[in-house]
């Protein structure tokens, strides 16, 4: 389901599909980008845009081809080079969000640590967040945060080859570096946490057909692998939730191609030599199922065939641009540099589709995490539960609309320091 933009209009030399420059080229390699991107090639590029889209109107695609016309043309000049590449290297602001922080619960945190190096390294980072933040209200300061887009993403949606990407936090990023326990603090009692579930595998699913059916499997599935899985390989060694976190880092080391065995050697679970080569579960039994079996290794052959299936259909431009994106990356590297990309954008639409649906209720927006958001309070019973289920059917309809297949968006309450602001 990934969606094909037509040429952004934020970036005048990255339409023409060239790697971004660092300091400014010679009149003949300017001449060579400039007669490829404003001949027949970008003209291309242009339509078959249009035609994939659907909906591009011929006078926009038509619009688009002029700006290659226009991009070459500036390329060949020195000073123009020199403005972009100034332009390019300054962070810009994609979102700006108010954060409140609930001073009261970091207070409270930070007091029931015992003395030592641990609580003066939590204080620290406290101390570095509150010297940006202003008080609003009796145990209540708000930290205004600026996200931009990572480098290459930012190429990527100024190129239009992705419409959106992952934001990361411009300079201080209160909840980068903390503990769950401490962003729980931050963040207790002040709104709901809204969260895709499995946001990149379902995005996968939707997008690549091959691996469709033992990929579905874990994502129906999912808690139940991950408990069974635990058990598998780590029998009693850790308690339940602490198995669940390096079976989830195993099954996101799948996610991002690592090797079958790989996690044996960073976990910090006792396998004791177990293999998931030898894993198999039966899950999903019910009385009315007779269940199904899954098997990890099958999941992670999925993923790695659907890195490669995206690079092929990526197209020969495109796979061109991310190669000179890094161009010491191996392939392997740049396939999976795609993927991450491409799964990025569908977490953005959805993460837009959350926003927009805040400003339609007249929530406010306290964080933002990848595909997830924190929203204030809508009513005045604060954690009301039938609250929390309208807001999240109505989250996963916008969602599941903006992205154009199934996205359940979970939503709970920020009530508990334990639980609150999960990172994928």
């Amino acid at each position: 389901m990934h969606v094909w933009a037509p040429i952004q209009r934020n970036s005048r030399f990255l339409c023409l599909l060239i790697e971004w420059l660092s300091d400014p080229i010679a009149l003949p390699r300017g001449r060579r980008f400039a007669s490829r991107g404003g001949a027949g090639r970008g003209q291309g590029r242009g339509q078959g845009r249009a035609e994939r889209g659907g909906r591009v109107e011929r006078g926009r695609a038509e619009g688009a081809v002029r700006r290659l016309h226009a991009a070459a043309t500036l390329l060949r000049r020195t000073d123009e080079q020199r403005k972009e590449i100034y332009r390019h290297r300054r962070p810009r602001a994609e979102v700006t969000v108010d954060c409140d922080v609930n001073t009261d619960g970091l207070e409270e945190y930070v007091g029931r640590l015992a003395e030592g190096r641990a609580r003066q390294a939590v204080v620290r980072q406290v101390q570095a967040v509150m010297e940006k933040a202003k008080r609003e209200s009796p145990g209540r300061a708000r930290l205004r945060i600026e996200y931009k887009y990572s480098q290459v993403g930012r190429a990527l949606v100024e190129a239009g080859h992705v419409t959106g990407s992952r934001v990361y936090a411009i300079g201080v990023d209160p909840f980068k570096g903390w503990s769950k326990e401490l962003r729980g603090a931050a963040m207790h009692d002040m709104g709901w946490e809204c969260d895709d579930e499995a946001a990149y595998v379902t995005a996968r699913v939707a997008m690549v057909p091959g691996g469709r059916e033992v990929t579905g499997r874990f994502v129906e599935h999912r808690e139940e692998i991950m408990a069974g899985v635990g058990d598998a390989l780590f029998r009693a060694h850790g308690d339940y939730e602490a198995r669940r976190q390096w079976v989830k880092r195993i099954f996101a080391g799948y996610d991002n191609d690592a090797t079958l065995e790989g996690w044996a050697h960073s976990t910090q679970g006792n396998h004791e030599g177990r293999t998931m080569g030898g894993v198999k579960l039966w899950v999903g039994v019910t009385a009315a199922s007779p269940g199904v079996g899954f098997e990890p290794r099958e999941y992670w052959r999925a993923q790695k065939e659907s890195t490669r299936w995206m690079w092929d259909h990526a197209g020969e431009e495109l796979r061109e641009y991310v190669k000179a994106l890094r161009p010491r990356a191996t392939v392997a590297a740049s396939m999976g540099v795609w993927k991450s990309y491409v799964l990025q954008e569908a977490e953005a639409a959805g993460r837009s589709a959350k926003l927009e649906w805040a400003a339609r209720e007249g929530a406010r927006v306290l964080s933002l995490q990848h595909d997830g958001v924190i929203l204030g309070r809508m009513g005045r019973d604060g954690g009301n539960s039938e609250e929390g289920e309208a807001i999240g059917d109505e989250l996963t309809a916008a969602v599941s609309e903006a992205v154009g297949y199934r996205v359940r968006v979970k939503v709970a309450w920020c009530a508990e320091a334990r639980a609150v602001l999960r990172v994928d």
